[in-house]
């Protein structure tokens, strides 16, 4: 991977079973800002990495996004799952390590085995023990 992004930390944060873990700030985000975030189709890649390398990217990449949009963005590309899981070590990954509507110690969540999250990525602790700076 290349230099860390602005928007995320230049480091990849981990739990005492070495789990990667996100910090998932949903407290200031609705339902209704995901919804409508959701509904805009941005390009992932261009508001949170500032370059979108898809040549054939059908997603938008002109609107002005605000502060508050930016973050309710992040939350979004937070929900779908990383394809290397809790292992992976890109400080400028944008997915999600951990399903956002698990909770410690439980391994599965309101939406049970149709979850996009494996089931490893449920339950995590999310107390950081480990940091590694990329």
């Amino acid at each position: 991977s290349g230099p860390p992004s602005p928007n995320f930390p230049a480091v990849v944060e981990r739990n005492k079973y070495g789990q990667r873990i996100d910090r998932l700030d949903f407290k200031n985000i609705t339902k209704e800002d995901l919804a409508r975030v959701k509904k805009l189709k941005l390009c992932n890649m261009h508001y949170l990495l500032g370059e979108c390398t898809n040549a054939n990217c059908h997603h938008d990449h002109d609107y002005k996004l605000s502060k508050h949009e930016k973050l309710v963005l992040q939350a979004v590309a937070r929900m779908t799952p990383c394809r290397f899981g809790t292992g992976c070590d890109d400080v400028n990954c944008i997915y999600g390590h951990r399903c956002p509507q698990s909770e410690f110690g439980k391994k599965e969540c309101q939406w049970g085995s149709n979850c996009r999250f494996d089931p490893s990525q449920h339950g995590i602790d999310t107390t950081v023990v480990k940091v590694t700076k990329i």
